[in-house]
């Protein structure tokens, strides 16, 4: 099975180890924080392109 362009934020707060509460709280705060996200009508959903660069834009480097 192809992976989908999108998650649901079930699937988002279970890839990140997170509740969905979480991501609420990202979404209506104000500015937005955590990744982008899209609403269509009343479902919101996160595209894995948008995941993705979510997760690049938090990695941090250390000194070695």
């Amino acid at each position: 099975m192809a992976e989908r362009p999108f998650l649901t934020s079930i699937e988002v707060s279970e890839r990140y180890d997170i509740p969905t509460e979480t991501l609420a709280y990202w979404r209506n705060s104000a500015p937005p924080r955590g990744p982008a996200f899209h609403r269509i009508g009343r479902a919101v959903r996160y595209y894995v392109a948008d995941l993705e660069a979510y997760e690049k834009a938090q990695r941090v480097e250390t000194a070695a």
